[in-house]
């Protein structure tokens, strides 16, 4: 060739397409070779290649392939109307992006023509003759059209048919904008126009001004129909006329129950006082000739018009944008794009060709008559989860995708690599091992497990029916037995899951126990702060971003709250399975009892402590096992919550004062934390002894007392028993460096606005006081109590009722 460059071949031909030349014209001999000897070259011969003729005449070529009459310089004048010249700018718009591929693939002019063909003939074939379609679709590939090439056409299909539809857009909007223009004008002239003075001098006669301006504005606001406002008129009227002007027993046709019904009933009570008004006045000709006033009706209908016609216009904006957003994309960085939907169309292929006719055929019967035998509904699930599964697409496919989302970056905020190389691989390995183990999952759903579940859900509720002299009821009734088998067939279920796929959770477990959140947030933050930034507000853009960086600098601390909150759900969640949902079944039984009005108190009584017992083994298993680092956690994440709440009410110097209350947070935690301590221990023991002792419903003989009183006093008594002399002095004392360290600092002063803060004597006497009160109470006889005695227990429930409402 006359580039010096040489290419071997054994066949009898040689496809020069195949070579992606450069345009140009090529001279090209042969020679024979044997080992190292080569014959003398050929007579030489021309080879043009010019990618623009060769267009053309692959368009003049595929054209009639889809419409024999179709040629490429055709105008409108050649269609009986415009839907037949808008299907051929279509075609011819899908043949010129195929032929864009075709002119740069290494398919050979004639082999191109044949592949639209096979294409074109292809989607005629039946699904039942699947392996028809197969062969097709490796026909297309055999002749050198790769998945790229594929990947591509769909792209320059998108691409050309999406301008086009935003031409198209273009042209709506325009027209709707138009006609727009005119209804609003006529809604306008009609409120500007003397006929609109007559009306609004005629209905503020009988109602007062605003109203009548209101019921005008909502009559040609457009929102509702003018049949729907007509059945308004209809209605009021009639009723006015044939009640005799009562409007009493009007019966309104909407209600306040949404935005739309309230306008609605609101153009109701207008007009039914205007109606009622005028009738009073003897002023029947208004109620008769309101359907005479033309313009008025011309109005609401105008009305319509403008809010139907905005609501079409928003919808083709929000159109036209979504695609112009893809195309910019393509216009920003196209290999890109094709690389991300070649990963698509790489998994596509994969999927299609690892289908069999069998099983396309099991599942068109499937869809077409239903299959009454579960077994082969599981066969085809796992034959189909396998297909997927086989054709996964690779950790370096999904970095693909996730390299898009740099060229998003750049196209949208003018950012280069928003997401670094390792943070991409990150995000594949974690798409990627997500998306093997959900499709795993679905693959070890047997139909024995399925069966197993379904056969207990049918079994969840029992029906217990009873007949009376006058009537036959049922009602339905939870089996918490059968609730606590379906979990426990469940959690059965995902720890053998979990054992038997533990590498690749353990690949999950290896990326999100690495600085991942760390990172995403940083990617959340670089978005939010660049889209900021993008806000034409500028002057509220540094408060904004002050805000974030706040916001931002929180985080940390709502994870580390959520992680334990999610851990501890966990510590539930194992308590229950370890116990096998015994206290959901204790819970059901006193629920149970409560609702049986033939058992006796004491067998509620017994149903209560049971409940108690259980509830203090979740406790000693979750609450009391809270270490000083968790409870620091927790405290940290709601101060900075309360922090934020605080800080919106803040206008100026926000980032100080953010340091100042973080600084407040940083130092008093510790001492809020000791306190929290002290708690959970009066907590845990309150619970022991509550466990131990029991509620008595013991209501005595005083008739003044009730069975909340009787709860009441036994928590007394279990606070007395909990309220030992340690006890109180280490609570005291916590409470006591609680005031010292946190509740006279000036900062909280200067913050909170006080100016006196009661002195650490009256601070602790509020809790004095309460622990003497409960020991002097729990010594009282409650079914001898004395009225000095009964007055003391009340003033100490009305003081914690205060203490709890302030």
């Amino acid at each position: 060739m006359n580039n010096s460059s040489s290419y071997r071949t054994e066949a009898t031909s040689f496809d020069l397409a195949k070579l992606q030349l450069p345009e140009g014209s090529y001279t090209i001999a042969i020679k024979a070779v044997k080992g190292s000897t080569q014959s003398q070259p050929s007579t030489t011969v021309t080879y043009v290649l010019n990618r623009v003729e060769r267009k053309a005449h692959l368009i003049e070529r595929i054209l009639p392939i889809f419409d024999p009459s179709y040629t490429p310089d055709m105008n409108v004048g050649y269609f009986d109307d415009l839907y037949e010249y808008a299907n051929y700018l279509k075609i011819l718009t899908i043949v010129e992006s195929y032929v864009d591929v075709v002119v740069e693939s290494k398919v050979n002019f004639n082999d191109s023509i044949e592949v639209v063909e096979i294409l074109f003939n292809m989607f005629k074939v039946p699904p039942k003759d699947f392996t028809q379609l197969q062969t097709a679709i490796n026909e297309v590939f055999a002749f050198g059209f790769t998945t790229n090439d594929l990947a591509s056409l769909l792209v320059n299909f998108y691409y050309n048919l999406g301008n086009n539809q935003v031409a198209s857009y273009d042209r709506l909007i325009t027209k709707y904008e138009s006609d727009l223009k005119f209804f609003d004008q006529q809604v306008q002239y009609f409120l500007n126009t003397l006929e609109n003075s007559i009306i609004y001098n005629k209905i503020s006669t009988y109602v007062s001004p605003y109203s009548a301006e209101r019921i005008i504005y909502n009559l040609v606001s457009g929102k509702f129909d003018p049949n729907t406002i007509r059945s308004i008129f209809d209605n009021i009227s009639f009723h006015i006329l044939f009640n005799n002007g009562n409007m009493d027993n009007y019966e309104y046709l909407y209600y306040y129950e949404n935005d739309d019904s309230e306008l609605l009933r609101d153009i109701e009570e207008v007009l039914l006082e205007t109606f009622y008004s005028a009738y009073g006045a003897n002023d029947l000709d208004f109620i008769y000739n309101i359907y005479n006033l033309q313009d008025l009706w011309n109005a609401i209908h105008f009305g319509r018009q403008v809010y139907v016609l905005n609501k079409v216009l928003e919808n083709n904006y929000m159109q036209k944008e979504v695609i112009e957003t893809t195309l910019n994309l393509i216009d920003t960085d196209k290999d890109a794009v094709i690389a991300a939907v070649e990963v698509v169309v790489n998994y596509a292929v994969a999927i299609f060709n690892s289908f069999d006719a069998d099983l396309v055929n099991s599942i068109i019967i499937a869809i077409d008559e239903g299959l009454a035998n579960p077994n082969e509904i599981f066969i085809i699930k796992d034959e189909l989860v396998h297909i997927f599964l086989n054709s996964l697409p690779t950790i370096e496919e999904f970095e693909t995708f996730y390299r898009l989302i740099n060229v998003l970056a750049l196209m949208a905020f003018d950012v280069d690599n928003f997401l670094s190389e390792d943070f991409i691989n990150d995000f594949a390995t974690l798409t990627y091992y997500v998306s093997k183990l959900e499709l795993q999952l679905l693959l070890e759903i047997d139909l024995e497990t399925f069966a197993t579940i379904t056969d207990l859900v049918q079994n969840i509720t029992t029906y217990e029916c009873y007949e009376d002299e006058d009537d036959y009821y049922c009602y339905s009734k939870i089996n918490p037995e059968t609730v606590i088998d379906i979990i426990l067939v469940v959690d059965s279920f995902l720890k053998d899951f979990a054992l038997k796929y533990n590498a690749d959770i353990s690949q999950l477990e290896g990326i999100l126990a690495s600085d991942f959140e760390e990172r995403i947030l940083n990617v959340i933050y670089k978005f939010a702060r660049y889209y900021i930034e993008s806000l034409d507000e500028s002057e509220n853009i540094e408060n904004l971003i002050t805000e974030l960086d706040i916001l931002f600098a929180d985080l940390p601390y709502y994870i580390d709250a959520i992680k334990l909150l999610i851990d501890l759900g966990y510590d539930s969640y194992e308590q229950f399975i370890s116990t096998e949902g015994k206290i959901l079944i204790d819970y059901y039984q006193l629920v149970d009892t409560l609702m049986n009005d033939g058992l006796y108190l004491e067998h509620i009584v017994n149903y209560i402590n049971t409940l108690i017992k259980d509830l203090n083994i979740y406790n000693k298993a979750i609450i009391e096992n809270l270490s000083e680092e968790e409870l620091t956690i927790l405290t940290k994440a709601i101060s900075k919550y309360y922090k934020t709440s605080t800080l919106r009410f803040v206008t100026e110097n926000l980032q100080e004062i953010n340091a100042l209350l973080d600084s407040i947070i940083e130092n008093t935690t510790p001492y809020i934390v000791n306190v929290l301590n002290e708690l959970i221990k009066i907590e845990g023991s309150v619970m022991d002894n509550l466990s131990e002792q029991g509620i008595s419903f013991d209501l005595g003989t005083d008739p003044y007392l009730t069975l909340e009183d009787d709860v009441i006093i036994d928590v007394i008594k279990v606070l007395s028993l909990t309220f030992t002399e340690d006890q109180e002095e280490s609570l005291l004392n916590a409470l006591a460096d609680f005031y010292t360290n946190d509740l006279t600092a000036e900062e909280i002063k200067e913050v909170f606005g006080l100016d006196v803060i009661i002195t650490q004597e009256e601070f602790l006497g509020i809790f004095i006081g309460n622990i003497v009160a409960i020991h002097e109470i729990a010594s009282f006889d409650f079914n001898n109590l004395t009225p000095e005695q009964y007055e003391i227990y009340w003033n100490f429930l009305e003081n914690l009722y205060f203490l709890r409402v302030n």
